[in-house]
């Protein structure tokens, strides 16, 4: 996929954002996506831990099986861990970026028409240099490496 239309899902994704959070209201975890809030915080994946990780990004795919996405925080790592329930469980979470010597923070995950699914976060580095967007996308059930595209 060419960096211009990477460039145009991002800004699109990060756009919809809010407008999903608002509009999933309590249903935080419905078919739209948002983050798990209130009730539905109990609905996030047991493996997240609420004092030292980001929030739980939730989504569904086309099937409508619930995915979650979060920062993870091992020691002084910051990783992006996906989860995603699979016969009424979570799964372990995936690590993604792990060991990039950056911050992997606030990510978001989107099922695309086709199917595939797109995962977009900010990275921050020590230094402004870098401090960038990045992307990566499940392929054949594994996610690419991650991407910088700003």
């Amino acid at each position: 996929m060419n960096r211009h239309l990477w460039i145009s899902l991002i800004v699109l994704i990060l756009a919809m954002a809010p407008a999903a959070i608002a509009d999933a209201g309590v249903n935080a975890v419905g078919p739209g996506a948002g983050f798990a809030t209130g009730s539905e915080r109990a609905l996030a994946p047991e493996y997240h831990d609420m004092e030292r990780d980001g929030p739980v990004f939730m989504t569904r795919d086309r099937l409508g099986a619930m995915w979650a996405v979060w920062s993870y925080k091992s020691g002084t790592n910051v990783d992006i861990a996906v989860s995603r329930i699979a016969t009424g469980q979570w799964t372990v979470p995936v690590l993604v970026g792990a060991g990039n010597n950056v911050e992997d923070l606030d990510p978001r995950l989107r099922f695309l028409e086709d199917g595939s699914a797109l995962l977009v976060w900010w990275q921050r580095g020590g230094s402004l240099e870098q401090s960038r967007v990045a992307s990566a996308y499940l392929v054949n059930g594994t996610w690419s490496e991650p991407e910088r595209l700003s």
